[in-house]
């Protein structure tokens, strides 16, 4: 141990609404999570990521919010968080909640005065402007397609202001340093209701120019201000930076580990994809020799996917084509003309071999681990919800009337359930993997169980292994002991040689995809879609 918790974190996020309802209005709420807490224990889960519960309007699943300091009425009361809080310490579950502070909804109160009165204190909160300024490419709105522009005009104030995402998402203006003291007064608050860090949504969106000069600013100073302020207010607490940057913009976050605590790994995301339909380790090993090594207070967050689309913006064209090839063919399946919203499950066409090849991946890549609800049952997707929606369907508990996510009619539901195919709730479901040993959730539970036991993974630096077949990741972490982990990409069984590991015979198999024969000398077989963790 390293002393800081989150080195050997295992993160689960939860859509509030979508999982589990407590009162039968259709709703999931904070009570209904708090009722499953024992659930993820038993998985395994250490630390839970709560999507936007703040008061909402709800026209961007909570992430236009008009109230930082009340919890949705939907999703229950503050006393309902505090009892979520209270269980989960019990428990051992760390709690973080998505901080939605790059702008608000149109009805917070800050803008009402802010459009209502141009000598507002709160004019300043954003930006405006009386005439609609030009735009260059780099200033697009963020959902192509569902905006055209990122200025929208507000006729009781006679002017435009700015919003990189909905028009109903006025961006907030950081450049204010009391808007940044309002972010402070925010945190104060839900550190005192118990949580232990923060999700910063669209980070480089927060400091980032915001459509006029002056908007902008300094990363280092603003982030380093809130890590000095964290700090002194809860020194264990942590911020979790949604940051889809280029790799030479990740000092910018990290400061030496003086700022950011952990980013979500964009990079390893992408090269994971393309790495699964190309067959092939070259997208990853490259971007693996490329990911600088963070400090030892700093880390990256892996995960397949998270609850919005899956993003391919950043992936060389060639690799971005197979991937839509192999993983989202149909136009439904695609959105905002950069990437899929899909689940991992139904992108590798449901086979349990690969999906299990992919997790054991994740948590084998250096840094914490992230899953999202549902990942552990290989949940689908319903293409016919809108947008982003379509990966938040409600959670799949059993074969009971609504998958045991709610008692209300099925026309209340939050999201439509999915209730046919190779994915509907009565072929996957908890309850029929907790009694199966050999299903896709035990084998999460013990993947987490190992991953817990080999905190190296979270600490210690790596160095890709070279190996002879193109289709072989190997990994190698090494402290006072050494791991191995070999991943087969390929749909056929392997012979691979690692040059310079002749001792691996000597080495304990601590995980692995089907029983093997000890290694020979340097030779290792893989099956297909093949996995071998050695320790020693």
């Amino acid at each position: 141990m390293n002393g800081h918790w989150f080195t050997n974190a295992i993160i689960y996020g939860v859509n509030i609404p979508s999982f589990q309802d407590s009162n039968g209005d259709g709703f999931g709420d904070l009570t209904g999570v708090t009722n499953r807490l024992d659930y993820l224990a038993e998985l395994g889960v250490n630390c839970l990521w709560l999507l936007p519960f703040y008061a909402s309007p709800r026209r961007d699943n909570g992430y236009d919010v008009s109230n930082y300091y009340a919890v949705d009425p939907r999703l229950g009361t503050i006393d309902d968080f505090r009892n979520l809080a209270d269980r989960a310490r019990e428990l051992g579950i760390r709690i973080i909640v998505d901080l939605v502070v790059h702008h608000t909804s149109d009805r917070h109160p800050w803008f009402e005065a802010a459009k209502s009165d141009r000598k507002s204190a709160f004019r300043d909160y954003y930006v405006w402007s009386d005439h609609r300024p030009e735009t260059g490419p780099g200033e697009q709105p963020a959902f192509p397609g569902a905006e055209d522009s990122v200025w929208h005009y507000e006729p009781m104030s006679r002017s435009y202001y700015h919003h990189a995402f909905y028009h109903f998402q006025p961006d907030l203006n950081f450049a204010n340093t009391r808007v940044q003291e309002e972010v402070l007064r925010i945190m104060d608050f839900w550190l005192a209701m118990g949580v232990s860090g923060f999700r910063l949504d669209a980070a480089p969106l927060i400091i980032g120019r915001k459509g006029l000069p002056g908007t902008e600013i300094e990363p280092h100073h603003f982030w380093n201000r809130i890590r000095a302020w964290l700090n002194h207010r809860q020194p264990d607490a942590v911020m979790l930076a949604e940051a889809n940057i280029p790799m030479t913009e990740i000092e910018n976050y990290i400061n030496s580990g003086h700022g950011i605590h952990m980013l979500l790994n964009f990079w390893s995301n992408r090269a994971m994809v393309s790495a699964l339909a190309s067959h092939t380790s070259l997208p990853l090993t490259s971007i693996l020799d490329a990911l600088p090594v963070l400090p030892g207070a700093s880390h990256y967050v892996n995960f397949w996917r998270n609850l919005d689309e899956l993003n391919l913006e950043h992936l060389p064209e060639s690799e971005a084509a197979v991937v839509y090839r192999e993983f989202g063919p149909d136009p439904e399946m695609q959105i905002y003309n950069r990437g899929l919203r899909r689940r991992l499950a139904p992108i590798l066409g449901g086979d349990q071999a690969r999906l299990r090849l992919a997790y054991s991946l994740l948590f084998a890549m250096p840094g914490v681990p992230m899953l999202v609800y549902g990942d552990e049952i290989g949940m689908g997707e319903n293409l016919a919800l809108e947008e982003r929606d379509s990966v938040r369907t409600p959670m799949q508990w059993d074969t009971t009337a609504q998958a045991g996510f709610s008692i209300a009619g099925s026309s209340s539901i939050i999201h439509r359930l999915i209730t046919t195919g190779a994915y509907g709730f009565e072929r996957v479901n908890v309850t029929a993997q907790r009694t199966d040993p050999n299903s896709l959730w035990h084998f999460l539970r013990v993947l987490i169980s190992t991953r817990k036991r080999h905190e190296v993974i979270g600490t210690e630096a790596f160095t890709p292994l070279e190996v002879t077949d193109p289709a072989i990741v190997g990994i190698r972490y090494h402290n006072a002991h050494t791991l191995i982990i070999l991943h087969n990409l390929s749909d056929h069984p392997v012979t691979a040689q690692l040059p310079g590991h002749s001792n691996l015979r000597r080495f304990k198999e601590i995980l692995t995809d089907h029983h093997y024969d000890p290694p020979k000398s340097d030779e290792v077989k893989l099956g297909r879609y093949g996995f071998r963790w050695f320790y020693g």
